[in-house]
């Protein structure tokens, strides 16, 4: 690589193209290596301005820094049978802080906080929605959202195919609802074989197995507890800068390019 890894942080690893992807995208990708870290962006970037000088300001808090002139980058090329005419290429080090846009999946989760808490206030006396949803401005809540809402501008590693986001979500709200599922109609399927065979005490307990996981909506200690859960992992998994850093031309895949 054209500048050495930033200290303590997690590389993330290679992309590996799927049957559906297009070689070019790859191709791209694979010139480069991305890390993450921790630390702010103006800690990250004072690191590497020491060797490498001032950074530039592309937009939306995101820098670059050439570690190797653009015109020694196009002459590298040129040598392996590449030529850019007009366009200009270039090998260095770009850093990305606080995301413009909230990620999604963080959103998600704390949607599925609020909607835990709700569900303490929701019973047959109350039915005005807005009566429920005043609850949103209490402390305890605002207090809760407060600890994770910054992990929202952060970034995530990928994790194979997807974004360890992504994975942590499904990990707490999407493979638990699969699974529910699955049981509930495995236990559907013995309730009627049981009372078929008229084994009553049998269907019995299966039938309060049935009736807790289809209350299991409606439980706002369980959907608490979860997504508290979610957030935590997300939050050690989320890092506040993102670098990419080209590794050098001499080593980069040329299918990219015509």
């Amino acid at each position: 690589m054209v500048a050495a890894p930033y200290p303590g942080s997690i590389t993330e690893p290679p992309v590996v193209p799927s049957e559906s992807s297009q070689q070019k995208s790859y191709s791209k990708e694979s010139n480069r290596q991305t890390f993450y870290t921790k630390d702010p962006i103006e800690k990250v970037m004072a690191h590497y301005t020491k060797s490498l000088g001032a950074f530039e300001d592309k937009s939306q808090n995101s820098y670059f820094r050439e570690a190797i002139p653009s015109n020694d980058v196009m002459d590298l090329l040129a040598k392996r049978g590449v030529q850019m005419g007009e366009t200009r290429v270039y090998a260095g080090v770009a850093l990305s802080g606080k995301q413009i846009n909230p990620n999604g999946t963080v959103t998600k989760a704390l949607d599925k906080l609020k909607g835990a808490y709700l569900m303490r206030f929701k019973n047959d006396d109350v039915q005005d929605l807005s009566t429920i949803t005043k609850h949103l401005e209490e402390a305890e809540l605002k207090q809760t959202i407060a600890c994770y809402e910054h992990i929202a501008w952060e970034h995530f590693p990928r994790a194979k195919e997807k974004f360890m986001n992504e994975v942590i979500f499904e990990k707490y709200f999407m493979a638990p609802e699969e699974a529910a599922k699955k049981e509930e109609q495995e236990l559907a399927r013995k309730m009627t074989e049981l009372m078929t065979q008229r084994k009553y005490d049998e269907a019995s307990k299966i039938g309060d197995r049935m009736t807790k996981l289809s209350s299991r909506h409606s439980d706002a200690r369980l959907n608490w507890d979860a997504a508290i859960k979610c957030l935590q992992e997300l939050e050690k998994n989320a890092y506040t800068t993102m670098i990419v850093i080209d590794k050098h031309p001499s080593q980069w895949d040329l299918s990219t390019y015509e």
